[in-house]
């Protein structure tokens, strides 16, 4: 197959012979893939004549080598591409990759340019070895074979490895860099600024989660390891101090500050902030404030 795009002059050259298969992000168990920025992905095993030109392509390419060799050529470089390498060209930034030899085998990723991503933005083109692909690839080959199945469970399981095609990606992309705990640390206290400027909404651990664009349990686990508590009992915590800013700060009624911080029934509220505070909301206001026990 030849494809040639005359407006921005972009090449695909997909020889007979070769075996692609692309995860299907349309399922209903991709949602987590797509949410985290995932806008293709799949494994190829390529042969003699395949190359791909982009002149200005809109998302970040990163390609996996776990056997054979590739060329990728750039507007300042030209590397050679290894087994057991990866390489990763930003938005915007023209590259023309192709096989060298008779077969090359990637395992391949388009992303999304957002803030999932930032760290492949700021490092510009990259070419790095990686520590290991077969967990990943594992996972992938499980979406892969999972997405063809008419089994009941079967969007459970398509969930669950998509959490690990994501797990095993960022480890990959990450390994090496400093930056993977503060980034990790960025976007949860991204969710719970999020949160605390809109304590109203009724939030659980899967909305939260989806603004990370991370599976509910393994936000839980990232929640507790930064911040050594759940989720909900965080928000709770800050729900609770938006509360004493009301009860010190205004002359609202009970009922209405606790419809502002997310709880309809006022019983629900008070007996919350009893429980955070020792003395109920109405106690708190007389006695001017009091420090939580």
């Amino acid at each position: 197959m030849v494809e040639n795009d005359e407006n921005l002059c972009n090449t695909i050259i997909i020889p007979p012979g070769c075996n692609e298969q692309f995860l299907n992000l349309n399922h209903p168990g991709a949602e987590l893939l797509t949410k985290g920025g995932v806008l293709a992905a799949g494994i190829s095993e390529l042969v003699d004549g395949y190359l791909i030109k982009r002149v200005a392509p809109e998302f970040h390419t990163v390609i996996f080598t776990t056997a054979g060799e590739g060329h990728l050529l750039t507007r300042d470089q030209e590397i050679a591409i290894n087994k057991g390498s990866y390489f990763s060209v930003p938005p915007g930034c023209f590259n023309n990759y192709r096989i060298v030899g008779d077969c090359w085998n990637i395992v391949w990723f388009h992303l999304q340019d957002d803030n999932n991503w930032t760290r492949l933005r700021t490092r510009g083109v990259a070419y790095k070895r990686f520590n290991s692909v077969e967990c990943l690839t594992a996972a992938m080959r499980g979406f892969l074979l999972e997405s063809v199945t008419e089994n009941l469970d079967s969007e459970l399981v398509i969930r669950s490895y998509a959490e690990l095609i994501l797990v095993y990606l960022r480890r990959e992309l990450d390994a090496g860099d400093d930056i993977r705990k503060s980034s990790l640390q960025t976007r949860l206290s991204q969710v719970f600024h999020t949160a605390n400027q809109n304590p109203e909404k009724r939030w659980s651990t899967q909305s939260l989660a989806a603004l990370a664009a991370l599976s509910p349990s393994y936000f839980t686990r990232l929640c507790r390891k930064v911040y050594d508590t759940s989720p909900m009992k965080l928000l709770t915590r800050l729900r609770m101090e938006r509360a004493v800013f009301y009860l010190l700060n205004t002359d609202y009624p009970i009922y209405i500050i606790s419809q502002q911080i997310g709880y309809q029934d006022e019983f629900a509220f008070s007996t919350a902030f009893k429980r955070y505070a020792g003395v109920s909301p109405s106690q708190f206001r007389k006695k001017g404030g009091s420090k939580p026990v």
